[in-house]
Formats: structure tokens, sequence, C-alpha cells
């Protein structure tokens, strides 16, 4: 019996596209793709487009490595793979982003269940990343209604050899989330998030070439994520979480680890926020001996909350110069320290909490409170 007023079991609020349609899905190997050598940019763009014209749907990538030129993704179209076995894999010399926004003006595009791979060692020269979401220049008044954000996601993607960055991130508007994401081996951040109030939970950056994730928005939230081993091309811009002229940013149970400049690098950044976070053996420098970076360092921080445990867990010696390091310019905040055993603190220790911050640390099993040189 159906009831007056339901909605259909096939039909769901996801499957809805525009104008209360019913949501397409095509299958690029349906659609006549292969796997092997041939370049399927052709049949899966135009899986997007049909998609996108018929108001938003989904592109199903079955299992196997399929060759692709530049994608092109469109408002409310998913790319949806079964799982890491699902690769796209950018073709030799395309000398692009593997995925990106066909216009500024694109919204509520899905990357989901896939393995991205942008091929760098066989791409020219340029600036190429693997998913590129820059809205910049973005009309919110002209948005979808009762939006007003891009609002692109990505769930459960793995993401390698990037010839810049892994994900990229901009624009005055967007608003996106990412989840389970991760990311390995980028030539330069696997995260470049310039773009403000995206929110980030359970993501992975390794081996990146400078910093794990660049956050260099305002309004960001970064949740249960990890960088390690960052600084792979350069140890002197290899830090796990770079945090770069924003306001409130907000880490929270987040771990930098053996990363080869700083765990955490906090510069010119005011109502911000580090809570349960934990730098493990950073500093490895670039012979990855130590005293390369400081646990955490920050620089021109104002009114913001830090609350880090900071320790040298692994063999080889102390690593990390300090466990908390303030290069100056630092009011107004609260921090909360622990320095372990392992954190070298007798080479300048807990570093200076600034003029007018409050702080406590507890050292080596002694409590401390206040500021110091």
């Amino acid at each position: 019996m159906t009831r007056i007023g339901a909605v259909p079991a096939a039909v769901t609020a996801a499957s809805i596209g525009a104008a209360g349609q019913a949501a397409l899905e095509r299958n690029i190997v349906t659609d006549g793709a292969t796997t092997g050598a041939a370049n399927n940019a052709t049949i899966i763009q135009a899986a997007i487009d049909a998609c996108a014209t018929a108001g938003g749907g989904t592109v199903q990538i079955p299992k196997g490595t399929w060759l692709t030129g530049p994608l092109k993704l469109k408002t409310r179209v998913r790319l949806n793979g079964e799982g890491w076995g699902s690769v796209l894999r950018l073709v030799a010399g395309a000398n692009a982003h593997l995925i990106s926004l066909s216009s500024i003006q694109q919204e509520q595009t899905q990357v989901e269940n896939l393995w991205l791979d942008g091929n760098a060692a066989n791409q020219g020269a340029g600036s190429w990343d693997v998913v590129n979401l820059d809205n910049t220049g973005y009309n919110n008044a002209t948005g979808l209604p009762s939006l007003g954000d891009p609002n692109h996601s990505m769930r459960r993607v793995s993401i390698v050899n990037g010839k810049r960055h892994g994900v990229y991130l901009a624009g005055a508007y967007q608003q996106s989330q990412l989840d389970s994401v991760l990311i390995s081996d980028c030539g330069v951040n696997n995260f470049y998030l310039a773009a403000p109030d995206c929110h980030f939970i359970s993501c992975i950056s390794r081996r990146s070439g400078l910093d794990g994730f660049m956050i260099a928005g305002n309004s960001n939230r970064l949740m249960n994520c990890k960088a390690f081993l960052s600084g792979r091309l350069d140890a002197a811009h290899g830090s796990g979480f770079n945090v770069a002229t924003v306001d409130r940013a907000d880490l929270t149970h987040c771990e930098a680890q053996s990363n080869r400049q700083h765990g955490f690098s906090l510069n010119t950044t005011s109502t911000s926020s580090l809570v349960g976070c934990r730098a493990d053996q950073n500093g490895l420098g670039s012979a990855g001996t130590g005293w390369g970076g400081d646990g955490l360092f920050i620089y021109a921080v104002t009114n913001s909350r830090i609350d880090l445990v900071c320790s040298d867990n692994g063999s080889g010696g102390l690593k990390q110069r300090w466990a908390y390091n303030s290069g100056g310019n630092c009011t107004g905040n609260i921090v909360s320290l622990v320095a372990g055993a392992g954190a070298d603190s007798g080479a300048g220790g807990n570093g200076s909490f600034g003029s007018t911050s409050i702080g406590w640390v507890r050292w080596l099993g002694t409590n401390a409170a206040g500021a110091f040189a």
C-alpha cells in the first residue's frame, strides 16, 4: 500500500536532482571505458555532462585502473568508485589538474571511494594538482537556494603523486567537507586550504614535498587529522601543519609525527585553537638526525588557545629542538603544554608564552607556570 504523500522507496533525498527530478546514474564501463592504455577522458566527461544536464547524478567508476585526461566536475555530480581499487590515473603529458571545476560557479560536487593518481613523474613542469576546487570569483547571490557556498565534499579518497598539491581549495566562499582523505607524495603540499569555512575529519598527510597541511584560509576546522614525514623535498619548509596569516583556525585532536621541520607552525594568526593535539618526534631535519624544528613553533599568535602534548617517543634519541618555541609578538594566549621525557627541554625547552599570555607546563613530572625564557 502506498500512502498519500510518501516518497517511493526507489527515490531518496540524495537521488533527487534539480526541480525534484530523479538523479541520473551512469557507469563508465557501460559507456565504453576500458582499462589498459586507452584514454577514457571523453567517455567519463560525457557521463559527467549527462548527469549535470539531468540536474545531478552519479558517475560510477568500477574497480580497475582507468587512464584519463583532465576531468571537469559540474554541479551536483558525484564521482563514485568501489573503494581504493577504483583508480583514476592522469595520462602522461596531460599537464593539467586531474579533477577540477568546469567553471567557478560549480557547486555540490562529490568525489567518493576512489584512488586518484596525478602521475607526477610523467607530467611536464607546471602547477598541476590532483584535485583543484577553485571557486575564486564565485557569486553566492546566484548560487543554489539556501546554500550560498559551493559545499563540495570528498569522502574515503586516496590521492597520490600530485605535481603540486594533492587537494587545493580556494575562493572567498567554500564550506567544503573532506572526510577520510589520505594524500601521499605530492610535490608541494598534500592539502592546501586557501578557502574559508571548511571541515576536515580524519584526513592524513604522508610524505608531502613541503608542509603536510597548509592552512591559509579563515575559519577552518580540522579534527582527528594526522601529518607525518612532511618535508620530503625541502626540510626547511616541512611542517606537519602550517597555519599562516589566518584567523579562527581550530585543530582538535590532531597529530604531527616525524616531520622534518615543525610539528605545528602557527604564524600570524588570532582567535585560533589547538586542542588535545600531539607533537611527536618532529624536527628531523634534512638528514633525519633531528634539531631541524620544534614540536610547536608560534609567531605573532594572539588571543588563542593551545593545548598540546609534546614528546619524542621514537628511537634514535631526541629530535625536536624545543617542545614549544615562541618567536615573539604573542599576546593574550592561554597555553597548556605537557613536555614528556623525550622532548628536548634542556636545549631551550618549553619556550616563551608571550608577554601577556598565560601558560601552564608539566615538564618531566614537574609543574611550572608563567613565562619561560
